[in-house]
C-alpha cells in the first residue's frame, strides 16, 4: 500500500464517524429553546448528514424534526402533515405562539 492509499483510508474511516456522530446527534436532538432555535441546530446537522447522504428522505427528516419537539407542540404540528421541515418548524412556531399566550391569559 502506498501513502497515498493510506492517507485516503484514513480519511474515509474519519468521515464516516463525522456521519455517524451528526446522526446520532440529529436522533437524539430535543427542542430545548424556541422552535426556532431547534430549527437552525436540526437544520445544521441535516446539512453536515446531507454531504454524505443527499438522498435521505424528506418524511424521514420532517418525522425526526416533530419528534424532537417539545410535547406541548408536538401533537399540534404533527396532525398537519407537513411534506417539508420548513412547514412543519412554521406549524410548530405558530403552535408556540398560542401556546404562550395560552399559558399568559392563564397567569393574568
Amino acid at each position: 500500500h502506498t501513502w497515498e492509499q493510506f492517507c485516503v483510508a484514513v480519511l474515509q474511516e474519519f468521515d464516516v464517524n463525522i456521519h455517524r456522530e451528526r446522526m446520532k446527534e440529529l436522533m437524539l436532538l430535543k427542542q430545548s429553546g424556541t422552535v426556532e432555535e431547534y430549527k437552525q441546530q436540526f437544520q445544521q446537522l441535516v446539512y453536515h448528514i446531507r454531504l454524505y447522504e443527499p438522498t435521505i428522505s424528506n418524511t424521514f427528516l420532517v418525522t425526526r424534526f416533530v419528534m424532537g419537539l417539545k410535547e406541548e407542540l408536538r401533537a399540534a404540528v404533527e396532525i398537519q402533515l407537513a411534506a417539508t421541515v420548513q412547514l412543519a418548524a412554521m406549524y410548530a412556531v405558530v403552535q408556540e405562539v398560542l401556546t404562550h399566550q395560552h399559558i399568559s391569559k392563564k397567569i393574568q
